[in-house]
């Protein structure tokens, strides 16, 4: 602790050769002594920067001198100077402080500078010449104005004999988040409920379907109509075709060629339009051969001498167009039909050219409910009944599969 400054110690430390503990020292009498900040102000105004320079350098040299925290305040730094004290203020608290200090002293005593000095002709005075040329003001000035550097010495250097550490920040320190109290959402009352395909469908008590947001407006009406009513209705597409249990069309029960009948198509819609016909086999018979006519009973395409119970549509039928086809058995010379005259030839249609097209675009959202509605209304029951199967296994536990299985049976009556 000094009682007061020494001439020796006010020329050692205008020669920046005193320690750092000892110019630490000095600053804090400073701060606390008024007549020390006078002989100073009086003899030698020029110190105190040089105080700060001295202590900057000997205890760390990254922090800012007293001349740059002046320029800075004073806005005489450009360039990457600038940059580099702003850089260093933001993350520097002593170099901060002292800045702040400094603007706030600029602005106390901007008036009495105004009054004492002749304004520059080419610039305004730096904030270094203001304070340097606010030493030559009235002694009380001075002593006044010295107890602020000192105070601002204090706040950078207050840290007992210890030097300044070069830390690099360390990133702040992650805060983990509260946890968020989700607020109870009132529950839905959900009229029907399905997993489908990749995803789920919901239909509430307002008649909103969820789940299926992306669909178009039709196919969206189609779903909640199944969710719904469960009902469905039959195509205008099978119009024309015979009942579906016509299919069997053989001879009577006493007849010797009872179990030769046909298996499909018939009574039918086919998506396919080149579709596979098939038949029971008929005891002892050598060869078969199938006849394909349109509705005119005109040949469409005929089969060679087959020897399986198959056969497919060699080419392209048009699609929304009727056909009917039997088959012809070679047993022993003679030629048995089935089915027999004079019922009627087994009669199919191909799906219509958009009805084929909305399908496929429809089976890229991968759900079985509304597949299958598509599927009905083109009259195509059986792919139906695999969607509706496929949406049963899924919900084993929904009373929907089973009431949209039990619509389909009553289509094919």
């Amino acid at each position: 602790m000094f009682t007061h400054l020494t001439e020796t110690q006010l020329i050692d430390f205008a020669a920046q050769r005193l320690a750092a503990e000892e110019l630490s020292a000095l600053t804090r009498h400073l701060a606390d002594c008024a007549a020390c900040c006078q002989r100073v102000a009086l003899r030698q105004p020029a110190l105190y920067p040089a105080l700060h320079s001295a202590v900057l350098a000997e205890s760390e040299p990254v922090h800012l001198t007293f001349e740059q925290l002046a320029d800075f305040v004073d806005g005489r730094l450009n360039g990457e100077t600038q940059q580099f004290a702003r850089d260093h203020l933001s993350q520097c608290h002593q170099c901060g402080a002292a800045a702040d200090d400094l603007r706030a002293f600029s602005q106390q005593v901007a008036e009495d500078l105004t009054v004492e000095l002749k304004p520059a002709l080419n610039a305004p005075p730096s904030l270094g010449e203001r304070l340097r040329a606010f030493f030559a003001l009235p002694l009380v000035v001075t002593t006044a104005a010295m107890l602020i550097f000192g105070l601002i010495g204090w706040r950078m250097f207050k840290r007992d004999n210890q030097q300044i550490a070069i830390v690099t920040p360390s990133p702040s320190p992650t805060i983990a988040p509260s946890a968020t109290v989700e607020p109870t959402a009132s529950p839905i009352n959900l009229l029907a409920q399905l997993n489908d395909g990749d995803g789920q469908l919901m239909l509430d008590a307002q008649g909103q379907l969820q789940g299926a947001n992306d669909w178009p407006a039709r196919y969206r009406q189609l779903a909640q109509k199944a969710l719904q009513a469960n009902q469905l209705t039959r195509s205008t597409a099978l119009n024309g075709l015979g009942s579906a249990s016509a299919a069997l069309m053989g001879q009577g029960k006493e007849s010797q060629f009872a179990q030769f009948v046909l298996i499909e198509p018939a009574g039918k819609v086919v998506l396919s339009d080149r579709p596979v016909l098939r038949w029971q086999p008929l005891a002892g018979a050598t060869s078969y051969q199938v006849e394909l006519v349109n509705e005119q009973y005109e040949a469409v395409a005929q089969s060679e001498a087959l020897t399986q119970t198959s056969w497919q549509v060699p080419q392209s039928l048009a699609r929304g167009r009727v056909y009917a086809w039997q088959v012809k058995a070679d047993k022993d010379g003679e030629v048995i039909k089935a089915p027999q005259p004079p019922k009627p030839l087994a009669r199919f249609r191909v799906a219509g050219q958009k009805k084929f097209a909305e399908i496929q675009n429809a089976r890229s959202l991968s759900s079985h409910l509304l597949t299958g509605q598509l599927y009905v209304q083109a009259g195509l029951l059986d792919e139906a009944e695999r969607e509706f199967r496929a949406l049963q296994k899924a919900n084993p536990d929904s009373a929907i599969p089973p009431k949209l299985l039990a619509e389909l049976r009553k289509l094919r009556r």
